[in-house]
C-alpha cells in the first residue's frame, strides 16, 4: 500500500464575511452603550418620605441619677478598733 502525497491547492478565501460580522457587533453594541446611556439620563424621583412618622435616631433615654448608699472604710474601722484597743 503506497501512499501518494497531495499537494495543497489553493482555494479562494475573503475577509469579507469577518469583517462583515465585526462590523455588526460593533453596530450592536454601539447602539446598546447608547440606550444604556439613555436609561442613566432618565430622571427616577425617590418617593416622598412619611412625615407621620418619627425619622432618624430613637430618642435616647436619660439614665436616673445614681443614689448614694452608705458605706464605711475598712481603714475607718481599723483605727476605730486600734482607739478602743489602747
Amino acid at each position: 500500500m503506497t501512499f501518494k502525497k497531495k499537494a495543497t491547492e489553493p482555494k479562494p478565501f475573503s475577509f469579507e464575511d469577518r469583517d462583515t460580522e465585526m462590523l455588526r457587533r460593533k453596530q450592536e453594541k454601539i447602539q446598546q452603550v447608547l440606550e444604556q446611556e439613555k436609561r442613566d439620563r432618565e430622571f427616577k424621583a425617590n418617593p416622598m418620605p412619611d412625615l407621620n412618622k418619627p425619622w432618624g435616631l430613637p430618642q435616647k433615654e436619660i439614665a436616673s441619677a445614681t443614689e448614694v448608699e452608705p458605706f464605711q472604710l475598712l481603714v475607718i474601722a481599723h483605727v476605730i478598733r486600734v482607739q478602743v484597743a489602747t
